[in-house]
């Protein structure tokens, strides 16, 4: 039989303090079994210890996107500029071949820009293509919206649009949408999409279907045919829809035969149809 455990500093003594005699003869023994009472305190295991202070450990939120885009602002070790309608904008090869595969493209082609390190823009303005910029180095939608206020205060300027909001910031998200297909970059062109689709009025319609047929955005160019073929009484007498009409008969066709409920894959068979019997007829 073991010593009774007894608070420091007292002996340790026999069981219950009897002598291993005395214990067999009491009536504590019964059928050579010893019943006890006892108290079990259970301390806590030292790695649960080490647990609740690595809960009190503060991480620091993820800074690879802002550290990208501080070479982009300040230009630091860049090797490539693009001069955009003859601003020029500093960036970084290295960065633009991860995010873009038509950047990779282009800059081990062999042609000049990958020689001269120097990309000509014509067709973008640069607070467009500098929004464009910030979402590739950061792949944050967010970083598209200083642009927005950019393009807002540059128009308020200059006379513009700036008392109609909502149309500066469609003017924007459109060029954004086009320098985005340009450049293959489709899920900032799918963002624009949306959020041309909540900005959709009756006066705006019609520029942002014939956006959607220019750079292959379905789900916006359907959205703006559905638009339209419940609001045709109001659409057909605007300025847009005369325009479009006129110069677009391909989109006039598309919306007449989606009208009868006709799918948009037949429209698009019906549509290509059509185009090549424009191109055979100009051939003859």
């Amino acid at each position: 039989m073991g010593p009774q455990v007894v608070p420091a500093p007292g002996p340790a003594e026999g069981v219950f303090g009897m002598t291993h005699a005395d214990l067999l003869q009491s009536d504590w023994v019964q059928d050579d079994a010893l019943t006890v009472r006892f108290e079990l305190e259970v301390r806590p295991a030292t790695h649960e210890n080490v647990q609740c202070k690595r809960q009190r450990v503060s991480v620091p939120p993820p800074s690879l996107a802002p550290n990208l885009l501080s070479l982009l602002e300040d230009g630091r070790r860049s090797d490539l500029a693009f001069v955009v309608k003859g601003e020029r904008l500093e960036a970084h090869s290295l960065v633009l071949a991860a995010r873009c595969d038509v950047f990779d493209g282009l800059l081990q082609s062999g042609m000049r820009e990958s020689e001269s390190r120097e990309v000509v823009v014509e067709d973008c303005e640069p607070d467009v293509f500098k929004a464009f910029l910030r979402y590739l180095y950061s792949d944050d939608f967010s970083q598209v919206q200083p642009g927005v206020e950019s393009h807002s205060a540059k128009s308020s300027s200059q006379g513009g649009e700036a008392g109609c909001p909502a149309t500066t910031k469609a003017a924007f998200l459109q060029g954004v949408l086009s320098v985005s297909h340009k450049y293959q970059v489709s899920r900032l062109a799918r963002w624009c999409e949306q959020q041309l689709c909540g900005l959709i009025s009756v006066e705006s319609v019609c520029t942002f279907w014939l956006q959607g047929h220019l750079h292959e955005a379905k789900g916006l160019e359907e959205t703006c045919l559905a638009y339209i073929k419940h609001n045709m009484d109001r659409v057909a007498s605007t300025a847009g829809f005369a325009k479009v009409s006129s110069a677009w008969p391909q989109l006039l066709l598309k919306l007449s035969i989606l009208s009868p409920g006709v799918s948009s894959e037949s429209a698009a068979s019906a549509l290509s149809a059509h185009e090549d019997a424009l191109r055979k007829r100009k051939r003859e």
